[in-house]
């Protein structure tokens, strides 16, 4: 597996490796974030599920999905070097 990070990622991507995935490490503007499901180093942008207050995804039940929150900074993103390729 090749060591390079991708500048843009999705989970829906077409070429969207879960073994790469759980390699990285995302912050924005400095902060470590979870719950990320894509970013664009480029453009800025970390897309995470939302959270409530007790730190549960929340859920649209009337559209019947996850909610989403697009967040803006300083994107950064490294591989940790904890986690190898299987």
């Amino acid at each position: 597996m090749s060591d390079l990070i991708p500048t843009r990622y999705a989970v829906g991507d077409d070429d969207f490796d879960p073994e790469v995935g759980r390699r990285l490490i995302i912050s924005l503007n400095g902060v470590l974030q979870d719950h990320v499901i894509a970013y664009d180093i480029e453009a800025g942008i970390v897309t995470k599920h939302k959270l409530d207050e007790a730190g549960e995804i929340i859920i649209d039940r009337e559209r019947e999905e996850i909610v989403k929150i697009d967040m803006h900074g300083a994107v950064t993103v490294v591989l940790n070097p904890e986690v190898t390729s299987a």
